[in-house]
């Protein structure tokens, strides 16, 4: 089908006005796709709860994006009327499958942290955790892409049984080819409730889902920024540096697109040497590496180096004192 549709594309592009008429075939078989889910999610989203706790569910597979959810578990974890439970969901990998990973890693950071944990896979029984048969009544979904996740946790299909619920795990502020990959996706005809950073944010929803309704968008803040607010903000990350007092930090993040196939928005290999050798210029300087979580595994799916590399380059940068 996906060939098909290519094709359709190839072809369609050929013509005169061909962008055009792309764009209009797309746009209403976005209005049938939206039509056919409203239609077959009416009962869910129009469900009230009679009695009891709110059960909600939070579908997690990278720690690293846990902040966006943090505050908002902690809040219900403290009110009798929710009972937050996280399910930890091994890392899929959908475009070099190499099997399910990091799969008790990610269910010991929230054992160890205290929060209310089910592990979804188990891997002595190859089984999946039935969240339908708990019945949940909302479930937050960390990323909309069901590629990454094993198909009974894919959008389209939780969403016939209860309320699904998004907020975007990272803050976009740039345009383009980014904001219509995180903005332009069929996944949000499945939620019930799709939770905005700003205005700003809810009319790119708009903008790019013409068919979605203000009622299911609400302007609530980013929860991701609630850390702030606290009285003991955690940053024992850097006390780990030998490093002076006050010393300036860099925070050195990367993307795991490293080639034109997709978004091609990685600067590893641009300052990855870079990097080394200020760190050793400069000892008055902290510095912290925090890449994509996708990124080792698509330069070595791409053979752009092997995991002993990436290894060497790692144990070169925890050798400096100040990274």
């Amino acid at each position: 089908m996906k060939q098909w549709i290519f094709f359709f594309k190839q072809v369609v592009n050929k013509l005169p006005f061909g962008k055009k008429v792309e764009g209009l075939t797309r746009d209403i078989f976005r209005y049938f796709q939206a039509g056919y889910y409203w239609y077959i999610l009416r009962k869910v989203r129009n469900y009230s709860k009679v009695s009891g706790p709110i059960k909600v569910y939070f579908l997690i597979q990278f720690p690293a994006s846990w902040n966006v959810y943090r505050s908002i578990y902690n809040k219900m974890e403290q009110s009798e009327h929710f009972i937050p439970t996280v399910l930890s969901l091994p890392r899929i990998e959908p475009l070099h499958f190499t099997g399910v990973k990091d799969n008790d890693k990610i269910f010991s950071f929230f054992k160890e942290k205290g929060i209310r944990v089910v592990q979804a896979y188990s891997q002595n029984e190859d089984l999946w955790f039935d969240l339908e048969a708990k019945t949940p009544d909302v479930v937050f979904l960390e990323t909309p892409y069901d590629d990454q996740r094993c198909p009974q946790y894919h959008s389209d299909v939780i969403s016939k049984y209860t309320r699904l619920c998004y907020i975007q795990y990272a803050f976009i502020i740039v345009g383009g080819v980014i904001e219509s990959m995180f903005f332009d996706r069929a996944f949000f005809y499945c939620c019930w409730k799709i939770f905005t950073e700003t205005k700003y944010h809810r009319e790119l929803y708009r903008k790019h889902q013409k068919v979605i309704k203000d009622k299911y968008t609400f302007i609530s803040g980013y929860p991701k920024f609630d850390a702030y607010l606290e009285d003991k903000f955690d940053d024992s990350i850097w006390c780990d540096l030998d490093v002076p007092m006050g010393a300036k930090k860099i925070l050195w993040c990367t993307h795991w697109t490293v080639t034109d196939e997709h978004l091609n928005a990685s600067t590893f290999f641009k300052f990855k040497d870079v990097m080394l050798q200020f760190a050793l210029d400069h000892e008055d300087v902290a510095i912290i590496f925090r890449p994509h979580p996708l990124l080792f595994g698509e330069i070595v799916a791409k053979s752009l180096m092997t995991q002993d590399e990436i290894d060497v380059f790692l144990d070169k940068l925890n050798s400096i004192p100040n990274a």
